[in-house]
């Protein structure tokens, strides 16, 4: 167990590696998570590490200058979570290549 604002900031340095949203701090930011959680499914803050997130973000499907992602680029119109075959065949491997080791940090977060 941790106090609130201790988890805000450790939340929000792991999704967007940042201690802010644009004019918000961690706590203002978990808030408005809990409180409409809608409003955040479209907002880009998911860090995609530069060159290395380069699979990631053509399996996603932004562009390639992009540095964060929203939850909403992680799954298809019909909610099908776009990276689950490439995690699939990650965990299945003996011996993960750099991409599949990149997939397994991604959702560790």
């Amino acid at each position: 167990m941790m106090p609130v604002n201790t988890y805000s900031s450790e939340l929000l340095r792991k999704l967007s590696k940042k201690d802010h949203y644009k004019d918000f701090d961690s706590n203002q930011v978990y808030l408005s998570m809990q409180e409409s959680p809608l409003l955040w499914y479209s907002v880009p803050l998911i860090f995609l590490k530069s060159k290395k997130a380069d699979s990631i973000r053509s399996i996603i499907g932004v562009e390639k200058d992009l540095k964060h992602a929203s939850l909403v680029d992680f799954f298809t119109e019909r909610g099908e979570y776009k990276l689950g075959p490439y995690l699939e065949e990650a965990y299945r491997a003996a011996v993960p290549n750099a991409f599949q080791k990149n997939l397994e940090r991604l959702i560790s977060v």
